[in-house]
C-alpha cells in the first residue's frame, strides 16, 4: 500500500497494532475502497503469516446460500440440505488459524450481518 496521508498514517498505526495480536478484526467499508487489501497486509504482518489467507467474496454467493456457506447448516436445515455442512468460517478457523477474509458483506441479509458480527466475536 501507498500513501502518506493523515487517513492512511492513521490505518498504518492500526494494522502495526493489531497484524500481531490474536484479535479478530473487522474491516467494514463500501466496495473497491482496499477491505481485502488491508486483511491481506494484516494476514502478511501477523504470526499467521505462514498460514493461507482464504478471501471470501460474499458479493458472488446467492443469499439464499450466504449464511450456510459461512457459518454452516445442518441436514434438512433448507432445501437441498441433504447433509451437515460446515461453513467457511468454521472450516478455516479451525485448520491452524488461517485468515479468512470476507470481502463485500453489504448483500448479507440484516439477520446474517448480525450472526457474522457476533460468530466474529467469539472466534
Amino acid at each position: 500500500m501507498i500513501g502518506s496521508s493523515p487517513g492512511m498514517v492513521e490505518i498504518y498505526k492500526t494494522l502495526a497494532q493489531v497484524a500481531p495480536t490474536e484479535a479478530n478484526v473487522l474491516i467494514e467499508g463500501e466496495t473497491g475502497t482496499g477491505k481485502e487489501l488491508i486483511a491481506r497486509m494484516i494476514h502478511r504482518h501477523s504470526r499467521r503469516s505462514d498460514k493461507p489467507f482464504v478471501p471470501v467474496d460474499c458479493g458472488s454467493i446467492p443469499p439464499s446460500l450466504l449464511e450456510s456457506e459461512l457459518f454452516g447448516a445442518l441436514k434438512g436445515a433448507f432445501t437441498g440440505a441433504d447433509r451437515d455442512r460446515v461453513g467457511v468460517h468454521t472450516r478455516h478457523k479451525s485448520r491452524a488459524r488461517s485468515g479468512l477474509g470476507q470481502s463485500d458483506a453489504s448483500p448479507l441479509p440484516c439477520s446474517s450481518r448480525g450472526k457474522k458480527r457476533q460468530q466474529f466475536r467469539h472466534s
